[in-house]
């Protein structure tokens, strides 16, 4: 039976506990992700590569796309990582370096090699990894995400208020233990009922059958136990698609954020020196202020190593950088005699948000730009197999509060021009709500496959 996360019903809840906070709309902010000892031995076992002779064969990593803080994009191969500067060979051959501070993001840029293609790994991962299935996933609220299986809940490591927290067995990282209000979104079966709405101010627990619950989360386990204005309600976990948690304050964002294969996303809040082929990373704990905090005493575990075989993406100074992507428009219109036209949309998700976004025109998109923001990038592309026909120009223009739009930038794409790099800085950034749009016009074939793509579309945010 599961282990109960709070007292009794009938106690009066501790002042500054989640559901004394839940009762006033809103919930505290807690410490970050808890790792235990277990946790890293798997880690190690599971990502540390097994010979020196793997970490110094940069010629057998991907090759990957750097962003550095001036928004060029360059394609490179790894060669090491420390906690000072970037290493890497790039495509004239020439081996080169950056201080990581002038570094915000490397982006595979072809799948890393299949894992019976790698070299062992040193060890093998425990019986109960094997048996751990990749069906659930648990998603913070600081954007970090592991898939994995849910164990329960730790009633031996209860923190502040005496709320326990959730142990959850992810196949490529081990064992971690969570605070709850760390977690955003727990899911227990991928792919049901996605789209259920959910309450900002109550769990809620969406079942295999699309039914909706709200409460307060009493337990989880074997059974999932809510407490709802009808009293009790005790749930298999088998019947339990995903859980919900009611919104919290926002978390400070990580500094660092790192994508490995299959889909595990982590927070860090430093690099430090390690192997070359190896990157090792300082975990996020929690932050005061913006500044992050040591780890706690009796938190074992405070850094991991991984191979560079093993990563999909990272950024550093992730504050500082905003993709497009992750922003609604304000606005969207057809251009010319369009009726009707969709939004521009990631033609497929990248590992941390560092999407292209397709544009199917003629159409005219506006975006509030990010408070601060003082550099926009991005490549646009006219896709391959639009280009016999398409002929379209991109117009980008910024219009701040009270004066009249100011243009940017106006590119002609067809199949002798398909392809430009953008990138220009932002006037302006202390002022607020300014706005930077995107409009797509047809070429003189009319409005025939005016379809572009902007690949990894960011603003830069100023050095905080």
């Amino acid at each position: 039976m599961p282990t109960p996360r709070t007292s009794p019903k009938t106690a009066r809840p501790p002042s500054g506990s989640r559901r004394a906070t839940r009762a006033a709309g809103a919930r505290a902010p807690s410490a970050m992700l808890v790792r235990t000892l277990a946790g890293l031995a798997m880690l190690g076992a599971c990502l540390t590569p097994a010979t020196a002779q793997e970490r110094r064969a940069p010629a057998l990593q991907p090759e990957r796309v750097l962003i550095d803080r001036s928004l060029r994009e360059r394609v490179v191969v790894l060669e090491s990582i420390d906690d000072q500067r970037v290493r890497f060979t790039d495509r004239d051959g020439l081996t080169r370096s950056l201080p990581i501070d002038d570094v915000f993001a490397l982006l595979t840029l072809r799948p890393a090699p299949l894992a019976s293609e790698s070299a062992p790994h040193a060890g093998a991962p425990s019986a109960a990894l094997e048996r751990a299935h990749a069906e659930g996933r648990v998603r913070l609220r600081t954007g970090e995400s592991l898939p994995g299986a849910l164990l329960g809940l730790d009633p031996a490591d209860r923190a502040g208020a005496g709320e326990a927290p959730v142990r959850w067995l992810a196949p490529a990282v081990g064992e971690v233990r969570i605070a709850i209000d760390d977690i955003e979104r727990l899911t227990l079966r991928e792919g049901l009922h996605e789209d259920a709405e959910t309450d900002p101010f109550a769990d809620t627990v969406v079942l295999t059958n699309g039914d909706t619950l709200r409460g307060f989360i009493e337990s989880l386990g074997d059974t999932v136990a809510l407490d709802t204005d009808r009293g009790m309600i005790e749930l298999e976990q088998a019947s339990v698609a995903f859980v919900r948690f009611a919104e919290a304050p926002a978390p400070p964002r990580p500094r660092h954020m790192l994508a490995l294969e299959g889909g595990v996303v982590l927070a860090a809040r430093a690099t430090r020196a390690s192997e070359p082929g190896e990157l090792r990373l300082a975990l996020a704990r929690g932050e005061v202020a913006g500044e992050p905090a040591e780890p706690s005493e009796g938190d074992s575990i405070s850094e991991i190593t991984v191979p560079f075989s093993a990563i999909e993406a990272v950024r550093f100074h992730a504050r500082e950088l905003v993709p497009l992507a992750s922003l609604e428009p304000e606005r969207v219109e057809p251009v010319g005699d369009r009726a009707h036209t969709d939004p521009p949309r990631p033609p497929l998700a990248r590992p941390l948000g560092l999407d292209d976004l397709a544009f199917d025109g003629p159409l005219a998109s506006t975006w509030i730009i990010p408070a601060g923001a003082d550099a926009f990038a991005t490549t646009a592309l006219l896709p391959e197999r639009w280009r016999v026909w398409g002929d379209c120009t991109l117009t980008v223009t910024i219009t701040i509060p009270g004066e009249a739009p100011r243009e940017l930038a106006r590119v002609r794409l067809r199949e002798r021009e398909p392809e430009h790099r953008l990138r220009f800085d932002l006037p302006d950034p202390d002022v607020e709500r300014r706005r930077l749009t995107l409009r797509l016009e047809p070429g003189p074939r009319g409005p025939i496959q005016n379809r572009v793509t902007l690949e990894r579309p960011v603003f830069r945010l100023r050095a905080e």
